[in-house]
């Protein structure tokens, strides 16, 4: 097990966040105790939305459960679906205060996405409903959300592109 105190650190100075999952992550397995079925981060990520449970499961396993198991912060048992963290709880004052440092993270991650305008916002129910309905694949380049992750498009609502990869930013 590791020491809070290195949690503190990452928190503090090493994690970057495209998204808002990491600090929720770590946020709702101190809150109860280190650990968590996938099911039920999924439920805290998804706002309890039950029609995009299954969306955030795989958000889940992408991105915050990969860039958490490379830093040490967590752990993920197949065998029984669930996340744990790396870290000795027992030191009361520490747990609190990373858990205040997650609630300022997300806290801040809002703030910077609110104040880039609504514009770009787009429901996550409507997001859902194009992902399904594209089939899990980029209607311009045909690309599986296997391979890239992908994204709504949030001008027109209609079609998906992929991000982050040079080869498919024309789409």
């Amino acid at each position: 097990m590791r020491s809070l105190s290195e949690l503190l650190d990452f928190l503090e100075k090493t994690m970057s966040m495209t998204d808002i999952y990491q600090p929720v992550v770590i946020l709702h397995l101190l809150e109860r105790g280190g650990s968590s079925t996938k099911a039920d981060l999924a439920r805290t990520l998804s706002g309890y939305d039950e029609s995009i449970q299954e969306y955030y499961e795989k958000i889940l396993m992408r991105w915050p459960k990969i860039t958490l198991e490379k830093h040490d912060i967590i752990r993920y048992d197949r065998r029984n679906a669930m996340f744990l963290l790396n870290f000795d709880l027992k030191d009361v004052s520490l747990v609190e205060k990373a858990k205040q440092l997650c609630e300022q993270k997300t806290q801040e991650w809002l703030e910077k996405k609110c104040s880039r305008g609504k514009s770009s916002r787009i429901d996550s129910s409507i997001r859902y409903r194009v992902l399904k309905a594209a089939r899990g694949r980029c209607e311009l380049c045909g690309i599986s959300a296997k391979i890239v992750p992908i994204d709504i498009d949030p001008v027109s609502y209609t079609h998906l592109r992929a991000h982050e990869t040079p080869e498919h930013l024309v789409c």
